[in-house]
């Protein structure tokens, strides 16, 4: 059998794991859901006033992305939540690897 589609099919059930981590988190402990959507209602309001700015228009967005991503679906919310950042600081982490490898050349 191929390796490398191995390794890929691996890589993608971890990811997979590591997204449905965040849903039994919850389910067994109710204070990791509560302290999950203060978060993101945090996350969601600083985001949509650094896009829109701090008017009405801003609320009646934050409010609606809050209903449905905070309170609807929080369990799809946070495992695509825990994925973006692990990928955003592996990414990170990868760009300052590459810089201090060219950088001591």
């Amino acid at each position: 059998m191929n390796q490398k589609g191995n390794l890929l099919l691996l890589i993608l059930g971890v990811f997979l794991l590591i997204a449905i981590l965040p849903a039994i988190l919850m389910w067994l402990l109710p204070q990791s859901k509560l302290l999950f959507q203060i978060m993101m209602i945090f996350i969601l309001y600083m985001t949509v006033r650094g896009y829109l700015g701090s008017g009405v228009l801003s609320i009646i967005v934050s409010a609606v992305l809050i209903y449905f991503l905070v309170f609807k679906y929080i369990e799809f919310t946070a495992g695509v939540f825990v994925i973006y950042t692990l990928l955003t600081l592996m990414a990170g982490s990868m760009i300052i690897w590459g810089l201090s490898v060219f950088a001591r050349k």
